[in-house]
């Protein structure tokens, strides 16, 4: 969901603890055992939206050029705490997963 922060997903929507927290809805319950899930992040800290608007629809909200957006997000890709925060997550859901009755079958699967 944009603007979801790290800490909103791991507090308020993990995937054992569907509610409406007014903003996004109610999360679907993946079951007693979800064997997967799937995650996606950074795009609100790497700037997406503003990419998009400025290099797709040449709206420039921020009055950069393209160049310049795509540059900026280049510069967060490259900090370390994206790739720090990324590899929490993951784990965290991980754990949460391996929690059911699915136990360590409950595994993350990796693109290479």
């Amino acid at each position: 969901c944009s603007g979801t922060t790290r800490s909103t997903i791991l507090h308020e929507n993990s995937p054992d603890e569907p509610r409406d927290n007014g903003r996004n809805g109610i999360r679907p319950r993946g079951g007693a055992a979800p064997e997967f899930i799937t995650l996606t992040m950074g795009g609100n800290g790497v700037g997406i939206l503003n990419l998009v608007a400025t290099c797709i629809y040449s709206l420039n909200p921020f009055g950069q050029d393209c160049a310049q957006v795509i540059g900026g997000g280049h510069k967060e890709l490259e900090k370390p705490a994206l790739a720090a925060n990324a590899k929490k997550m993951i784990q965290t859901f991980l754990d949460k997963g391996r929690e059911t009755s699915v136990g360590d079958n409950f595994a993350r699967f990796r693109v290479r």
